[in-house]
């Protein structure tokens, strides 16, 4: 979703020059003079300012063909007789109910990628469970190639951080900037919490 606010933003306010770079590794703000980056879930560095920016909603989905032919797990523990479409992390993250914790749960399977895009290729092609956010799998579930696992235990809220330098001046134009993301992600996140409860 990052690359459409970017999008929205830049469609908005095109006097302003923004430059994207993406990637999986951490990056060093000061180093690489970066104006901002944008994190996910836990901030390890305590010399970086960070600002929450909203989040989205994690949610497990698989094709109708899959879960006919499999089943739907129950619980998390149920998710090692699946094969569960990885990134190179191998688990994926819990929110429990009726607790602020969250659960690690350990998950393997036969296909591994960082793109999200590829994620839903293969979900959408009956390969497995996929673990992606409720917005990016809705016009697939309209469709009726996907179906969502609407269980209370399989959802993960995911927060976004924009994160800058301790040390360095944060410029009007980044400012508004990060103001901009707040308001679009609040505004997704609405929109997710309404698509949960259809």
């Amino acid at each position: 979703y990052m690359a459409g606010a970017v999008a929205e933003f830049s469609r908005k306010y095109p006097e302003v020059s923004v430059e994207v770079h993406s990637s999986f590794e951490d990056v060093d703000l000061l180093a690489d003079s970066y104006d901002l980056t944008v994190r996910y879930d836990q901030l390890e560095n305590s010399s970086m300012i960070a600002r929450r920016l909203g989040g989205h909603v994690l949610c497990l989905c698989a094709s109708p063909a899959y879960w006919e032919s499999h089943g739907q797990p129950s619980s998390a523990d149920d998710l090692g007789e699946h094969n569960c479409l990885a990134t190179t992390e191998r688990y994926w993250l819990f929110d429990t109910p009726d607790s602020n914790d969250i659960r690690k749960v350990k998950i393997s399977g036969n296909w591994i990628s960082e793109d999200g895009a590829n994620l839903l290729a293969a979900a959408r092609a009956g390969l497995g469970i996929a673990q992606l956010p409720v917005f990016y799998i809705n016009e697939a579930v309209a469709k009726g190639e996907l179906v969502k696992l609407e269980q209370q235990w399989s959802y993960y809220h995911r927060m976004a951080w924009a994160v800058f330098p301790n040390s360095r001046h944060l410029s009007a134009k980044v400012r508004f900037f990060v103001d901009f993301l707040v308001e679009y992600l609040h505004n997704l996140e609405d929109s997710q919490t309404a698509d949960l409860f259809r």
